[in-house]
């Protein structure tokens, strides 16, 4: 089995899984498209709405297996949707695998609807180093500047690249216990982000069209 597949094909959810659906798309009221959605463990948020595509058919099966709504594509032929399809985009962990990043964001901009969002996640270079090739499949490095340029060149012009943010010890536990709401947790982060304690390294691209 797979490494990535045997990691999540436990059943228990990730807590910051959790956090980052909740940030980025309990706002959003159309269709999410999730690309590179492995087994579909992001899409059991805001599932009635969730699309997953991936180029990885033992993970597809497993995926559809649990009720997902899933293809798979190469994303070099492009993205399989029509245009103005989509209020977000999940991405994470694959555009770097990506020889031709750029055709892929113009493809991520073309099928979002006016307004919709991308949400793109990516090793920052920088901090990574040489190491950052430990993946062999890792083909395309990018930093702040060069995650920005490519969102630009792509058509989007409201964009911003940042760092992830970061768990807080203790939080999941009172949150489990109904101490502390879902929009306290996401406040309590955003304090503590501005404090500094962020993943640093992994970018965090968020494009609106």
């Amino acid at each position: 089995m797979k490494s990535y597949i045997e990691l999540y094909d436990v059943g228990e959810e990730f807590f910051s899984d959790r956090l980052f659906a909740e940030r980025f798309f309990s706002d959003t009221k159309g269709r999410i498209l999730e690309i590179g959605c492995s087994i579909g463990h992001h899409m059991v948020y805001f599932k009635d709405r969730r699309f997953g595509l991936d180029i990885d058919i033992e993970a597809l099966i497993m995926a559809k297996k649990n009720g997902f709504n899933v293809i798979q594509s190469e994303l070099s032929r492009g993205i399989p949707y029509k245009s103005n399809t989509f209020s977000a985009i999940e991405c994470q962990q694959v555009i770097e695998h990506l020889y031709d990043p750029l055709h892929f964001m113009k493809e991520c901009y073309r099928i979002l609807e006016p307004g919709g969002k991308a949400i793109i996640v990516t090793p920052d270079v920088i901090k990574w180093g040489h190491h950052f090739y430990s993946d062999y499949t890792h083909v395309k490095p990018f930093t702040k500047r060069s995650l920005n340029q490519v969102a630009l060149d792509s058509g989007f012009s409201k964009f911003s690249v940042t760092n992830l943010h970061k768990g807080i010890p203790l939080i999941k536990r009172l949150y489990r216990k109904n101490y502390i709401s879902m929009p306290a947790v996401l406040k309590l982060q955003d304090m503590f982000y501005s404090l500094g304690y962020r993943y640093h390294e992994h970018l965090l691209l968020v494009a609106t069209k």
